[in-house]
């Protein structure tokens, strides 16, 4: 590589890098100011906004350096081929040619969702300090994969990682000059190491008893906890929840957080979730946006059937439960209250966090004009 083109992609990655570290500088902002302050949803907006322009400007440079072609409207010929390519074209095309991390996207596509809804003055105010740091989290995440996993650590002074700052800026001498400095001034410990032959030769019985305890114990616990016995069964791979009253009171809360305030998906759910109702493979923010905008059921109740709640089935270490739910909510387009009985399935991994829900089937829903009890 040529030293011009060398100081092109330093030009290049600067702007990166620059980028990001004024969106720090916004964020920080942001996060000083308080919610009533006049000047916070307009740091809101240009927060939400430089977090896009942080997404676009990484996917842009991938996209030049692979020399791939955006593709525009998910190709979509009938679409207005015309228009400036876009943040969601550009994630389109690199997720289409693989070479985005599932975790990466994930991670977008919060970027995406949260710069959208700021652009709507209606939804600034629900923008709160946890969101504001989802979305920093977010940030963080895809400069720190694009520094150290894409360019593949080539570049070490674009480095974010905190831990590799620390380490550079405390140790001032490099592997190499450590590597070449003499070491004749070492003092000479070869008289401390005759001394420990004289104890090992005195303590040898004391010792080979402390390691005959150290195995029985040893094997005692493993027989413990993973050896075969008539009483106790073999410890397998580890799974969700599978006790009838723990999945009870976990769906019982869960249901209960909802109304709760301060509510955050984080606490209950995984942090990829495959499916939650009619939408799929989302993460807790997205779960967070998709409540948010649900303005059609409203004032939802939910009285879960304990006999009805079985174990339906265990995959990959997820157990899925399944129970009737007594639903109850106003819907806003109607102006009645809805009421009907939904067979629900949770699926639920190894860290109690709920990686599906789904509803399986319903009865037919009834409406009234007062609250049904």
């Amino acid at each position: 590589m040529s030293n011009g083109e060398l100081n092109k992609i330093k030009i290049e990655l600067d702007k990166i890098y620059r980028e990001f570290k004024d969106f720090q500088h916004t964020i920080n902002d942001l996060l000083n100011k308080h919610s009533d302050d006049s000047a916070s949803s307009t740091i809101t907006r240009g927060a939400m906004t430089s977090a896009g322009a942080n997404a676009e400007i990484i996917l842009k440079y991938i996209l030049d350096k692979e020399g791939i072609v955006v593709i525009k409207n998910k190709g979509n010929s009938t679409g207005d081929q015309n228009k400036p390519a876009m943040l969601n074209d550009y994630i389109y095309t690199l997720d289409a040619k693989g070479l985005l991390p599932k975790e990466v996207r994930n991670h977008l596509g919060t970027i995406q969702i949260w710069r959208n809804l700021s652009a709507h003055g209606n939804y600034l105010d629900k923008i709160d300090e946890s969101t504001i740091e989802a979305i920093n989290g977010a940030v963080k995440s895809i400069a720190r994969w694009f520094f150290e996993d894409y360019l593949k650590g080539e570049y070490a002074e674009y480095s974010i990682s905190k831990k590799r700052v620390k380490v550079e800026s405390e140790n001032t001498t490099t592997k190499k000059e450590f590597e070449k400095k003499d070491f004749q001034i070492a003092p000479d410990y070869s008289i401390l190491n005759e001394s420990k032959k004289v104890k090992k030769k005195r303590s040898r019985t004391p010792v080979i008893l402390l390691i005959i305890v150290i195995i029985g114990g040893i094997y005692f616990s493993y027989q413990k906890f993973y050896g075969k016995s008539n009483d106790e069964p073999v410890v397998k791979n580890a799974v969700g929840i599978t006790d009838k009253e723990e999945a009870y009171n976990f769906i019982v809360s869960y249901f209960n957080s909802l109304s709760e305030k301060g509510y955050n998906a984080d606490r209950f759910f995984a942090k990829e979730v495959s499916t939650f109702y009619t939408k799929h493979n989302l993460n807790p923010t997205e779960i967070d946006v998709t409540r948010q905008l649900n303005t059609e059921y409203i004032d939802n109740k939910h009285d879960i059937d304990k006999e009805s709640l079985n174990l339906f089935s265990t995959e990959n270490g997820i157990t899925y439960w399944r129970f009737w739910n007594d639903y109850v909510c106003y819907r806003q387009s109607k102006k009645k209250f809805q009421s009907c009985k939904v067979l629900m399935e949770f699926g639920i991994n190894t860290d109690k966090k709920i990686t599906s829900i789904k509803e399986i089937e319903h009865t037919v829903p009834k409406y009234s004009k007062s609250k049904p009890f």
